[in-house]
Parts: C-alpha cells; structure tokens; sequence
C-alpha cells in the first residue's frame, strides 16, 4: 500500500505534499491523531460486509475525533473525475459551516456547485442562500435546493440526489 502511495504522489508531482504515516492502537484513534496535523485525511468508505470488526465505524469515529477535513471515498470507488461538481448537504449548523470552510480549496476548483437543504425550517425563503452569498464572497457560484426527506432517511436522500445531478463530490 505505501509504494503504491508514493507511486501515485510521484504521478501526480505531490511528493513534497504528502505523506505515508503508520501507527500502532485503534485504527480511528491512531488515523485521527496523525490527521490534527495534516490538511486532508482521504478515507475509503466502511464496506459492512469487509469491515466487520476491522474498519467497522472507522470513518465516522475519525470524523469526529480529527478535528480536520475528512473525505471519504465510496468503497465502490468513483469515476474518472472528481470534485467537478459538488453537493454542499446544508443544515446552517456550526458542523456544516466548518465542513464548508474546510473544503473552500475544492469548491474553488469546482464547475458546479450545489447547496442542498433538507427538510428546512417553515418560513426559511431560500434555504442556503446565505451560504451562497458566502461562498461567492469566495468567488464560488452555487445554486440552492431545498427537498422534503419525510419517508427516507436524509443520508440516502442526499446520496439519490447526488447520483440524480451527476455530483462527484
């Protein structure tokens, strides 16, 4: 896994941007203290029927443990692109905010970027339209949404609309 690693980072001429780190513990206490001092953790997504045991809750404990952006890539993989148009799932909470924040370097390279409110309050005129005002402080353009998710839970809600848009991140 390390020589692919640095395979890759040779590939892609960030050699002097990265870098391969082990440690010995829990895997999501161990990952999260290595990620307090690092721009980026990139994750591979809990498989639960692989991961039982091993990697199991791995993702989430380290999201919330790390205190630093956490991109978490499908364990199915993804395509040939990624981050060329990205959903921005929006609550208004401090959690999301920050989450925004944290990811200002990608949403600056994106083509298209959505702000997707669920379920919002009564009487909100445009969920996330404070957050585009944001963002194009940034010089970002985002459209908002918003969407009911009453029967289905808003995880899956969000993974529908992200394959329905064609998002990639």
């Amino acid at each position: 896994a390390e020589a692919m690693f640095e395979a890759k980072m040779t590939a892609i001429d960030w050699t002097g941007r990265s870098s391969w780190s082990t440690g010995n513990g829990d895997i999501a206490t161990v990952i999260a203290e290595k990620a307090r001092c690092s721009d980026l953790v990139l994750l591979r997504q809990e498989d639960s029927e692989r991961d039982v045991g091993v990697f199991e809750n791995v993702p989430d404990n380290v999201i919330l443990a790390a205190g630093r952006p956490v991109l978490v890539i499908p364990y199915i993989g993804f395509g040939d692109r990624l981050g060329s148009s990205v959903l921005v799932a929006w609550n208004n909470t401090r959690e999301a905010a920050r989450a925004v924040s944290d990811a200002l370097p990608l949403l600056a390279q994106a083509e298209r970027v959505e702000i997707l409110s669920a379920n919002p309050e009564e009487g909100e005129d445009v969920p996330g339209a404070g957050l585009a005002r944001y963002l194009s402080e940034h010089g970002i353009t985002a459209e908002t949404s918003r969407t009911l998710s009453k029967d289905i839970d808003v995880g899956d809600m969000l993974l529908n609309d992200s394959a329905e848009n064609d998002h990639d991140l």
